[in-house]
């Protein structure tokens, strides 16, 4: 079987205003190959780095990513660019 600490990396996309729950139940990384997304935390506040401010939302660009923790919430939503359609990427820490 697979290794499950070498898991593939997880990629989908969303439509235009389509808006997605994110549950993790490990750590890992949420990339954005396209588009725009407008996160909301769940229960938990953003860990930035470098960062005193932690807002409870977060817009990201494609190339950013965001680092969430183990048994997390994000709330995901595609913002109007471009062509619209927002592709994202989770990759397991």
């Amino acid at each position: 079987g697979m290794d499950k600490a070498h898991e593939a990396v997880l990629s989908w996309q969303l439509a235009l205003g389509q808006a997605q729950t994110l549950r993790v139940s490990r750590a890992g990384r949420l990339q954005v190959l396209q588009g725009r997304a407008w996160l909301t935390a769940g229960a938990q506040r953003w860990r930035l780095d470098a960062d005193e401010a932690r807002p409870d939302d977060l817009v990201l660009l494609a190339g950013q990513s965001l680092d969430l923790p183990t048994r997390s919430a994000v709330v995901i939503e595609a913002w109007p660019m471009g062509t619209g359609v927002l592709r994202l990427a989770w990759r397991p820490a």
